[in-house]
């Protein structure tokens, strides 16, 4: 399904559902996010949030590697896995992707970030670790879908 969030949209699969406030709170805590959704059956879930400004050049690269640093000391049984850099699209997007441990599971955590619509726009998809096969790919192609609405009138 497509998904529009302040003038970008993204391909969502169609099994991911919105979650509803509580489910937000569960997962998320007091985070305030603008779209937030959940896979049952593998209990991923997926959050995309606007951040209040537009990263200038190079802003991308140096704001994952913030995001790493802080998710390196935050983050119970942190293990980093992979960054990268996509180039394609309406945008320059950045993203990485760590292992991290929960209360009952080890979970892979992928997260992107771009400047698009004059706003940060932070994607996070995070799944059980024995999912990640499935999920890394998902993770790609929702980060190589998005793209800015058409301003055309």
């Amino acid at each position: 399904m497509i998904v529009s969030v302040d003038d970008v949209r993204l391909a969502v699969p169609a099994d991911f559902r919105p979650m509803n406030s509580d489910e937000i709170s569960g997962y998320y805590g007091s985070f305030k996010l603008n779209e937030a959704f959940i896979q049952d059956a593998d209990r991923a879930y997926l959050a995309i949030q606007f951040g209040e400004q537009a990263l200038g050049q190079d802003g991308v690269t140096q704001r994952i590697d913030e995001c790493e640093r802080v998710y390196r000391r935050m983050s119970p049984g942190f293990v980093m896995g992979e960054k990268r850099l996509y180039t394609g699209g309406d945008a320059e997007t950045a993203a990485l992707s760590f292992k991290s441990n929960a209360l009952d599971r080890d979970l892979l955590n992928m997260l992107a970030i771009s400047s698009m619509a004059g706003k940060e726009l932070f994607l996070l998809l995070t799944c059980n670790i024995e999912d990640a096969q499935r999920y890394i790919p998902i993770f790609t192609a929702m980060v190589e879908s998005l793209r800015l609405e058409s301003t055309d009138c």
